[in-house]
């Protein structure tokens, strides 16, 4: 593939994810497929403005009959639909290598049976890889992995953030990981044994695209909430480079009324009205000139 690209990306996180990270209770009312609502939707309306469509990431316990069939209503539009785990267990890197299997397996046979379209991506839960998820990953014929988010800024406002729940005595199921992390490849590559060093393995990683030498990280959530002047550096930045991958949330793309009130507090993009927000991830996507927008799928051939 010639030329500049931009994948743009959706985890399709719901309630149960956000609930675990902040180590709150959800109601027992609330729905928990909501992410497949108005979330969803606007990110397909984000898409189509700029000019094509994207790959979604999707936990395959939130595939249900109304689920699946709005996913395969997106295949049809020329959509991806990718894993992102059976159950978005954080600590899935560190598991015992046939339960890692078991769980990529099983999300991959759903979102093949449920959808129609066997997933040839995956991105892990929390960004967190190991050498037994990409042997997994290998062996099921998965392509490529997106999974690597390779910024020091984020990793340690990460920490700052769970060292602040445990002084709180709130327990968070989010961890640390592996700070192998920090220094890998921005730029798509086939890793090694280790998943955070070049290699020859088949399987591609996509990294989450980082900005400036500081390897700012660039999600849905930092783009909104950056001051105008730091959003333009980052823009910039990313201009320079021949392939990003845009990561966003069903989160970034949520009104405060369509999140379970005990998670609402703890996301402060929702402070924003989700109409600026959906401006601004737009403005940024342009920002980035003239290139092609692609699936992961399309991008990782390429490699």
């Amino acid at each position: 593939m010639n030329g500049a690209t931009v994948a743009i990306t959706l985890d399709l996180d719901g309630p149960r994810e956000y609930a675990s990270i902040h180590g709150v209770e959800l109601d027992a009312d609330v729905e928990l497929q909501q992410m497949y609502g108005r979330p969803l939707e606007r990110f397909v309306e984000l898409c189509q403005g700029a000019g094509a469509s994207g790959t979604l990431f999707v936990v395959a316990r939130d595939v249900t009959a109304q689920t699946a069939a709005t996913l395969r209503g997106l295949v049809a539009m020329g959509f991806e639909v990718a894993s992102h785990s059976s159950v978005h267990d954080y600590g899935l890197s560190r598991r015992p290598p046939t339960a890692i299997e078991t769980d990529l397996r099983r999300s991959r046979d759903i979102l093949e049976r449920e959808v129609g379209a066997r997933p040839v991506g995956f991105r892990a839960p929390g960004y967190h890889l190991s050498e037994p998820v990409l042997d997994a990953l290998e062996t099921l014929g998965f392509s490529y992995s997106s999974s690597v988010l390779p910024s020091p800024p984020y990793f340690f406002a990460k920490a700052a953030v769970l060292a602040g729940y445990r002084l709180l005595g709130r327990t968070s199921a989010s961890m640390q990981g592996s700070a192998g992390m920090l220094i890998a490849p921005r730029q798509p590559y086939r890793p090694g044994r280790n998943p955070y060093v070049k290699g020859t393995r088949h399987l591609v990683e996509l990294p989450i695209s980082v900005a400036t030498p500081l390897r700012l990280p660039v999600t849905g959530a930092s783009l909104v909430l950056a001051p105008r002047a730091l959003r333009r550096l980052l823009v910039s930045s990313l201009a320079k480079q021949k392939s990003v991958v845009l990561n966003l949330h069903a989160m970034d793309l949520a009104r405060a009324d369509e999140v379970p009130r005990s998670v609402v507090g703890h996301q402060p993009e929702l402070r924003l009205d989700v109409e600026k927000r959906l401006r601004i991830i737009g403005e940024c996507i342009n920002g980035l000139g003239p290139r092609t927008v692609v699936t992961c799928a399309q991008l990782a051939v390429s490699v």
